[in-house]
């Protein structure tokens, strides 16, 4: 992949950090990976001005890696470089699609589902047929899940 790559230990499971380089700048991915071989990859982008460890991008990589699904969780350029606002929807896009090409190659073209929270949702329904992977499908709307644990 471009750029470096960071593994650490987050409770017990192996998150990797991943750096990307795009035309907009430096893109993370965060990406966890299920027990056993993966059925398929999920990339998730996140709000505007918030990052991909609010509660219901967690809980869509925990159901997910569950499911046997590598989660690569996408922070966009802006706010890798410390910005609330985002850029302008190309822009977004552009890097949208140089960070999961990257990331499907790297993956060995997994199937791919391409989903985010609010503004992350509306870049990958944007770009959606624009993915280099036909088999990827767009899945847009929030996570439940029960907060009463």
């Amino acid at each position: 992949m471009d750029g470096s790559a960071d593994t650490k230990l987050v409770g017990c499971r192996v998150m990797t950090r991943v750096d990307i380089e795009t035309a907009s700048g430096t893109a993370w991915a965060d990406i966890d990976a299920p027990a056993g071989a993966p059925v398929g990859v999920v990339f998730a982008g996140h709000g505007a001005g918030g990052g991909v460890d609010t509660p219901d991008l967690r809980a869509l990589r925990d159901a997910s890696v569950g499911a046997g699904y590598v989660v690569a969780r996408i922070t966009q350029p802006y706010r890798v470089a410390g910005r609330r606002s985002p850029a302008p929807a190309p822009r977004l896009d552009e890097a949208w699609l140089a960070v999961t090409a990257t990331l499907s190659d790297q993956l060995g073209g997994l199937p791919g589902v391409h989903c985010g929270r609010s503004s992350g949702a509306r870049v990958a329904c944007r770009t959606a047929a624009s993915s280099r992977r036909s088999r990827s499908r767009v899945v847009r709307g929030p996570v439940k899940r029960d907060v009463s644990e």
